[in-house]
């Protein structure tokens, strides 16, 4: 195992710029979280180091977030890496939380959308229950823009959590191209009048797309509107800076984030079973684990070009990218060093050199 710690071991130095214990242990529990699918520290001591005993392994653990802070702008750097380099990349904005005893865990997260799942590039800890302001969503974007210049960002995405005025204003003022969710009783201006949205657009039949032909007034602001209604009756109101005719297509890729979310929890590493609540103890962990969910995401898009999937009837494949890639990546961390697995561990290792 060693010598595999050391490929992933090398990728991890030329981002974070540790020592090589450090190094080594990040590497170990990248494999070790892959393997048993929780972040309970106890969990993974089991499978960190079999060379050690699991209590000395989990008092490692607890040292290592204790005393050592990785940087999220050089994680940001890292994903951007492993991905494929784009022209242009969409983003997606979105939060998810859930509580630990009295304690409430809130992130703001930004994501790049890629293949049908997000990528997590930057995000924030909120310290209380419930949704962003606006200086938490822009401190969290000016972060991300010394990475990721906005004449790179095609557009940002978010749902109905994220609007007003100051906010919209924000996005404008840095430059930023994006296509926001809005709420059916939001208040429209055009041609000299106001009226909800729910009033204004009643007149759409289930399915039935609309491009307004000119900018409307939103909060103030000049910007182009699409709209549709769900077959569930819903209306599905869009305001973007630029190329309404492509915003609802853009606005289903705003799901991809929730794939991610899903990923990193129930359906993959199950973050909610941490008992870390400080910052930046939190923030090492997810770095961690975004990392381990990148790897396992290339690994099963590489291994679908060699063992592609019939879609079903939905469109979907059986298997999403991530599951699939995870499900080889633990078969290959387990297998033994004399007969490794149908896709060895070093075949998996070499998706993470770019």
């Amino acid at each position: 195992m060693t010598q595999h710690n050391r490929g992933l071991e090398k990728l991890l130095k030329e981002a974070f710029q540790l020592h090589g214990a450090r190094l080594n242990l990040i590497s170990r529990f990248v494999m070790a979280v892959i393997v048993v699918r929780t972040v309970s520290l106890g969990c993974i001591a089991s499978a960190l180091n079999p060379l050690v005993f699991p209590e000395s392994n989990e008092k490692r653990l607890k040292r290592f977030f204790r005393q050592v802070r990785l940087d999220k702008k050089s994680f940001a750097k890292l994903m951007l890496k492993l991905l494929p380099e784009l022209d242009y990349y969409v983003l997606s904005l979105d939060r998810t939380n859930w509580s630990i005893g009295r304690v409430e865990i809130n992130i703001l997260m930004s994501a790049v959308c890629y293949k049908g799942i997000a990528v997590p590039l930057m995000w924030q800890l909120l310290a209380k229950k419930g949704n962003s302001n606006t200086r938490e969503r822009l401190e969290l974007l000016d972060a991300l823009l010394k990475i990721l210049p906005a004449a790179k960002i095609e557009a940002l995405l978010a749902d109905r959590e994220f609007i007003g005025k100051a906010w919209f204003k924000g996005l404008k003022k840095r430059k930023l191209s994006f296509v926001m969710r809005l709420k059916n009783n939001t208040l429209i201006g055009y041609k000299g009048s106001h009226k909800p949205a729910s009033q204004r657009y009643k007149h759409l039949s289930q399915g039935e797309h609309y491009v307004c032909p000119k900018q409307v007034n939103v909060y103030g602001l000049r910007l182009h509107l699409a709209v549709t209604k769900a077959k569930e009756g819903e209306l599905v109101l869009l305001a973007c800076t630029d190329k309404p005719e492509r915003a609802l297509l853009a606005c289903a890729r705003s799901w991809d984030i929730e794939c991610l979310f899903s990923a990193l929890k129930t359906r993959g590493f199950n973050l909610e079973d941490t008992r870390l609540t400080q910052t930046t103890r939190l923030d090492s962990l997810i770095i961690m684990l975004a990392v381990a969910f990148a790897w396992a995401h290339l690994l099963g898009e590489w291994v679908y070009q060699q063992r592609p999937l019939k879609a079903k009837t939905h469109g979907y494949l059986p298997l999403s990218f991530f599951k699939r890639g995870l499900s080889y990546l633990r078969t290959a961390i387990l297998a033994p060093a004399h007969q490794p697995a149908k896709i060895s561990l070093d075949s998996c290792l070499k998706l993470l050199s770019p």
